[in-house]
């Protein structure tokens, strides 16, 4: 039986899943539906949740996932799956310090930043390397 000092307390101001698991915080396994939306393979999502209710952590998790960071994951549901861990660009960019003055400033910022992503992943858009 655990002392209540040994109880690990939630909590809410951890939204890199790195920090979450390097510090042996609390963490409720969410991995098994992460898992079912990666290999469901559908072309669109639209992930949305109340504001303080953990988009940043599920982000920060798919990141690790597709980054192939399976140390990480030792013990939680992912890590038991077939998952293939192999390393995945990453495209990751806030939308919250962008500048929505109008719908051109947007889409020039959302461009560049794809852009630059794009050039430190070596990946191809539209025929278009960036190395």
């Amino acid at each position: 039986m655990s002392r209540i000092e040994d109880v690990k307390s939630p909590v809410t101001d951890i939204s890199s899943m790195r920090d979450l698991i390097e510090r042996d915080t609390l963490y409720v396994d969410k991995t098994e539906y992460l898992y079912r939306l990666i290999e469901s393979r559908s072309s669109l999502y639209f992930l949305s949740r109340p504001r303080r209710f953990g988009k940043s952590l599920t982000i920060s998790t798919l990141e690790a996932i597709f980054k192939g960071e399976r140390e990480l994951f030792k013990g939680l549901y992912i890590d038991g799956t077939s998952y293939d861990w192999k390393e995945y660009p990453v495209i990751k960019f806030s939308l919250s310090n962008m500048d929505a003055s109008s719908a051109e400033v947007l889409k020039a910022q959302l461009i560049a930043r794809v852009n630059l992503n794009a050039l430190k992943n070596s990946v191809e858009i539209d025929g278009i390397t960036f190395i």
